[in-house]
């Protein structure tokens, strides 16, 4: 429902991340709105939903609001792993210029991956996800999928992680790059909802919940096996930065 600001920065840019600039992080924006859509409609929880880098986006947004449940499709979950460079230089080039990769995880890693929201508690407010994984997709198997549970701690083949906070369903959609068919998205975003009314049910009213603030500073550098695994990763970053 929301359109990527970055995008009109650069005819060239192609995809959508919303990673917004330095000073402007789109997501302030969706959360703004779908407040106000959340006051006015009774609502009291959210679901995110986005394919690629859609699910990415969703990944992220959802993590703006306690309890709610992000359902990516086949996602990517650190757009420096994204397979091409191409898309990643537009969009720096556009929106992020003379920033390096040291800079960006230093202030903005919020931004620019997802495993640091779900393991710091400082983001993740008992948030769910309800991961739809094409299991012919070898590209984002390898380069996301598989690196995003190595970081929660769980082999690759896990269908749980972060105590059941976390669960990858792998239908075969096709070999490839081939989304997840939409007749299959009712049934996903039905199983989620049974997940997050039977861990937290609502109580006949909307939760109470002001604008997200979002922690003074980045996720930290933690002892943890995400942040050990982060610093072995180095070579995926384009040779460019």
């Amino acid at each position: 429902m929301f359109a990527d600001p970055t995008l009109t920065l650069k005819s060239g840019s192609r995809l959508a991340w919303y990673l917004g600039t330095p000073s402007v992080d789109p997501d302030d924006w969706m959360e703004a709105v779908i407040r106000k859509v959340m006051a006015a409609s009774g609502a009291g929880y959210v679901l995110t939903e986005g394919s690629g880098a859609g699910g990415f986006a969703a990944l992220r947004l959802a993590t703006r609001f306690a309890h709610a449940v992000a359902i990516p499709r086949t996602p990517q979950t650190d757009v420096f792993r994204h397979a091409s460079p191409d898309p990643l230089r537009e969009t720096l080039e556009a929106a992020w210029p003379g920033y390096g990769y040291d800079e960006l995880m230093h202030g903005y890693a919020h931004r620019f991956r997802i495993m640091d929201l779900y393991t710091d508690p400082k983001w993740n407010r008992g948030n769910l996800v309800h991961c739809v994984h094409n299991a012919g997709d070898t590209e984002h198997t390898e380069n996301h999928l598989a690196p995003m549970l190595d970081e929660f701690g769980v082999s690759q083949h896990a269908v749980k992680a972060l105590d059941g906070r976390v669960v990858i369903s792998r239908p075969y959609a096709g070999d490839g790059q081939i989304g997840i068919p939409a007749h299959h998205w009712a049934g996903d975003a039905d199983l989620a909802l049974r997940r997050l009314k039977s861990e937290r049910p609502l109580q006949g009213a909307a939760v109470v919940e002001g604008m997200f603030t979002k922690p003074s500073r980045a996720p930290q550098p933690r002892a943890s096996l995400a942040a050990a695994r982060r610093r072995t990763l180095s070579w995926h970053v384009p040779a460019y930065f």
